[in-house]
């Protein structure tokens, strides 16, 4: 009975010893706290050892208590023992900046996903001043992750901002800064939403930056191999929706109209968006072009500002709810009502009215610029003045023409118009701004804002998100589209 009693008592005692080993080897998982806790170890190896007889005065302890504490001790010194060997072969949490230290593959994965994780924060918290700092947290995660895409993806697009907003650093071409971001997606696979939108900003800034330097297709390309493939996509998704429509309007800037259009169509079938239906107007306007009739680009033109319904070619009818500080919208409707010779209205309500929309459009773009600083878009004061001069409004006219830069990209059909104002004003034509034909539009031939090209200039219409997807790459979205280089 006695040794049964004995038993259990040293098993109990086993028991505590093992717990307490347990919760010593948890708290030395975290490593500040190793050499604290082999002081810890080293002191009570040197009071139960040393100074054994010493406590046994002091206490008074009897033999079975000096017998347990004898036992702790040599307990004590083992595990003190496999723990230091521990310290001197775990490479896990060695110092992870040393030159001759080597770290499991798992570790360099963990280390990198943290360093991107910091370097998001820091955008997200501080912005554009973060850029300097985040750059830093990513070439740091590159160290650990040379194959990931979306880090050398972070890196290059933080160096063309900083160099678009700040002017620091190396004026590089996309094509060259992004080469080695797209052979790491070719060799490794996107596995987030988060990844798959860069592509779309990849494909975006060619199309911007690069579009007379194949940047339309370069654009295409990537969409379709990276998230549009062979038709087996998801429209649902917010990012997919996002590359159907960046890659209609890639096609739209190519001149492939019927390929755009059918794009924005998809897109539009699976959810309505004003964005998209003004794209979709633009389409019909190119058709519109040769033969003066754009009654179908005023209704898409309208829906995209106003709200409305509009038909597409499946029959389906499709509900929208309209953005009144569509600028571009505005703009290019004011056009369209201009040079919509096919109408029966009367000119001058259209001239009239067309004038409304430029006024609209010019002071929503100045609000933008005053807000967030975008850049103020002058062909609308064009459209303004050429409204003005169909009206009669002479004077007024040339005030607005002459309010074109001398440096801006329409300059030039700025003073054309001033010129026929000058010819038309010596010629005492009294009614030479009577019809549409006496002023001749030809002009807008020059940077037409209805055609490819005038509109690949204009850089907004697919660069808006009507809905922010990625906080952190939303960051000076529209900064992104300058490129780094002048």
């Amino acid at each position: 009975m006695a040794s049964h009693e004995s038993f259990c008592k040293n098993l109990v005692d086993y028991f505590r010893q093992a717990a307490l080993g347990l919760v010593i080897w948890f708290w030395t998982k975290i490593p500040p706290l190793y050499v604290i806790t082999l002081l810890i170890i080293l002191a009570i190896l040197f009071i139960t050892t040393a100074q054994i007889r010493v406590i046994n005065q002091w206490f008074g302890l009897n033999q079975s208590t000096i017998i347990n504490i004898r036992r702790m001790a040599i307990w004590l010194f083992l595990y003190a023992f496999a723990l230091l060997i521990y310290l001197l072969f775990d490479s896990t949490h060695r110092n992870p900046s040393g030159s001759n230290i080597e770290i499991s593959p798992k570790s360099n994965i963990e280390i990198a996903e943290n360093l991107k994780k910091q370097g998001r924060k820091i955008l997200s918290d501080k912005g554009r001043y973060g850029l300097d700092e985040a750059i830093q947290k990513f070439e740091e995660a590159q160290k650990y992750a040379k194959q990931d895409g979306a880090i050398s993806y972070y890196i290059g697009w933080l160096k063309d901002l900083n160099y678009s907003i700040f002017k620091k650093g190396e004026c590089q071409n996309p094509s060259e800064r992004y080469a080695d971001t797209l052979r790491l997606f070719d060799e490794n696979p996107q596995k987030n939403d988060i990844e798959h939108e860069m592509v779309i900003e990849k494909g975006h800034y060619f199309t911007n930056k690069e579009h007379r330097n194949g940047g339309h297709d370069r654009a295409i390309d990537i969409y379709n191999k990276y998230i549009l493939k062979k038709d087996d996509y998801d429209i649902s998704n917010p990012v997919t929706y996002l590359a159907l429509v960046s890659r209609g309007m890639a096609n739209f800037w190519k001149g492939k109209y019927e390929l755009s259009g059918d794009d924005f169509e998809k897109a539009l079938a699976e959810e309505p968006s004003n964005q998209v239906v003004y794209n979709r107007g633009s389409v019909y306007a190119m058709y519109a072009y040769a033969r003066g009739d754009y009654s179908e680009a005023i209704t898409w033109y309208k829906a995209a500002i106003y709200g409305g319904e509009v038909q597409l070619k499946n029959g389906k009818i499709i509900k929208v709810s309209g953005e009144s500080d569509l600028d571009e919208a505005r703009r290019d409707l004011g056009f369209a009502l201009l040079l919509d010779k096919k109408s029966k209205r009367d000119p001058k309500d259209r001239y009239t009215e067309a004038l409304g929309e430029f006024n609209e459009a010019i002071e929503i773009n100045k609000n933008n610029h005053d807000n967030n600083g975008d850049s103020i878009n002058y062909y609308a004061y064009v459209g303004k003045g050429i409204a003005e001069f169909l009206l009669r409004d002479i004077e007024t006219a040339k005030l607005t023409l002459g309010k074109v830069p001398e440096n801006d990209l329409y300059s030039d059909i700025a003073k054309r118009y001033l010129m026929k104002i000058e010819q038309c004003e010596s010629s005492d034509q009294s009614k030479c701004v009577d019809h549409l034909n006496d002023v001749t539009l030809s002009d807008m031939v020059t940077h037409p804002i209805l055609t490819g090209d005038g509109i690949s200039r204009m850089f907004g219409n697919v660069t808006v998100h009507e809905e922010e997807l990625d906080p952190v790459l939303s960051l000076e979205h529209k900064a992104m589209y300058k490129g780094p280089c002048p």
